[in-house]
């Protein structure tokens, strides 16, 4: 049997550049992926919201740099959890419809939209009024 090592060196690199366009994709998609991600990661930071507003010291961590709520909206949130709806996203500013609920009998109490935006990899609420 006659081995031929130019033709198996060419075979391996010709095996190596598929793997590496196959690893890479074709592109195109990443800017409708990346818009789709950062809505759910307006989400993910807004999640968390239940847990974090009966701790004052986390809760602000939730805010952008400048934004707050007052001590007691904080307190008044904790008798109407807010269900968000789907963010809207444009570069690096979001807004969220929010409905609030009475914590005791689930009825509705009203509406109002919170802004965020995103610094650095964070996505930080901006404003969050209540109803």
């Amino acid at each position: 049997m006659d081995f031929h090592w130019s033709s198996i060196s060419s075979r391996i690199g010709w095996a190596a550049s598929l793997l590496v366009f196959f690893a890479a994709g074709c592109g195109g998609g990443d800017q409708a992926g990346k818009s789709k991600n950062e809505a759910e990661l307006v989400a993910a930071s807004l999640s968390s919201i239940d847990d974090t507003v009966r701790h004052a010291g986390a809760f602000k961590t939730q805010f952008a740099e400048g934004a707050e709520m007052s001590e007691k909206d904080r307190i008044r949130l904790t008798t109407m959890p807010p269900q968000f709806g789907k963010a809207k996203v444009s570069g690096t500013d979001a807004t969220v419809d929010v409905t609030f609920h009475d914590a005791k009998d689930n009825r509705e109490i009203g509406k109002s939209t919170w802004t965020l935006v995103k610094q650095g990899e964070l996505w930080k609420i901006k404003t969050a009024p209540l109803p």
